[in-house]
């Protein structure tokens, strides 16, 4: 899941539109490469582990 968060932060320095601590899963699922099932696994690990920047 770590893999997953990196990735997660390098899509969004890339394109600067999404933030991995407050996105919703509208803006993760809009990411290239991020479905809904996708976004749903960002959010649960999010609120079990909370991103660390």
């Amino acid at each position: 899941m770590k893999i997953l968060g990196l990735l997660l932060i390098a899509f969004s320095l890339v394109f600067g539109a999404v933030d991995a601590n407050s996105a919703n899963l509208k803006e993760l699922s809009s990411l290239y490469g991020a479905g809904a099932k996708k976004a749903e696994a960002i959010v649960a690990y999010r609120k079990a582990h909370c991103f660390k920047m």
